[in-house]
């Protein structure tokens, strides 16, 4: 990655998420931005690299959480016929 700074919509193009994923990601690690223009929140390429690990985690766990609502929703059909 370059050595440049990325705003949280650049990241999302980058790590191919919605920009709110980003953002929340960003919140709940309390990732803080190396600058600011204006309201522009601006990341280093470091800080993009350590949440591409963190992004990756959470789309693992929503699958898990996908394959465990189909589950139960097969049980419940198999228990109803």
């Amino acid at each position: 990655m370059n050595n440049g700074y990325f705003s949280i919509g650049q990241i999302a193009d980058l790590l191919e998420e919605p920009p709110a994923r980003v953002a929340y990601m960003i919140r709940k690690h309390r990732i803080k931005a190396s600058y600011r223009v204006g309201i522009i929140r601006l990341f280093s390429s470091e800080q993009v690299d350590s949440l591409r690990p963190l992004v990756e985690e959470l789309n693992r766990r929503k699958k898990r959480v996908k394959d465990i609502k189909q589950f139960i929703k097969t049980v419940k059909e198999r228990i109803e016929s």
